[in-house]
């Protein structure tokens, strides 16, 4: 796992799964870190949209105490997409300009910098068409939030998603706008 050389982990103590599929959630176990039989049956099922977050617990032996302690490594969520990922015809570089020259100008600035981050969800179907846009996390201003749900109704003009097999697919999208605050 990026971000925890080998050197770190004098041995695995668990590895939990927590699959969300088809409205259902499933928490697996294994006592070390090699995946039990119902982890790997599990991952073999999903589908795509579907995600699975890891948790890893390790024991570390404490340079300063020499001790061992016991410690979780940052959880990893991961959702499985298609083979090939919607993409807008026109790039998401033109998209991305559509979406700030059309919203930028139009929020107030005393808005701006009060605004929380605006997370809407929305996905792209079989046909290239925009659905289920909906706020998952609110600005704090409805004006704003009715505007970017305005603008990613009106995304035209998607290639669909494709599974390995060519078959065009359903895709997910998460839109963040706005203030993105960074912690350690």
């Amino acid at each position: 796992m990026p971000g925890y050389p080998i050197g770190w982990v004098s041995d695995y103590v668990s590895v939990e799964m927590i699959f969300n599929k088809n409205d259902d959630e499933y928490i697996l176990h294994s006592a070390n870190d090699t995946l039990s039989h119902e982890q790997r049956e599990l991952i073999n099922s999903l589908d795509i949209n579907d995600n699975v977050s890891i948790r890893v617990a390790y024991k570390y032996k404490n340079p300063v105490t020499n001790e061992t302690e016991y410690r979780n490594m940052k959880d990893i969520s991961l959702v499985v997409v298609p083979e090939f990922s919607a993409m807008p015809v026109f790039g998401y570089n033109l998209l991305i300009e559509y979406l700030e020259e059309n919203s930028l100008s139009k929020i107030p600035a005393t808005h701006q910098n009060k605004m929380d981050q605006l997370i809407i969800y929305f996905n792209v179907n079989e046909l290239g068409e925009i659905n289920n846009v909906i706020v998952k996390q609110s600005s704090g201003f409805i004006e704003v939030d009715e505007l970017i749900l305005d603008l990613t109704n009106n995304f035209r003009n998607w290639t669909p998603a494709k599974d390995n097999n060519g078959n065009a697919v359903l895709q997910d999208f998460i839109l963040t706008f706005g203030n993105i605050e960074f912690g350690c």
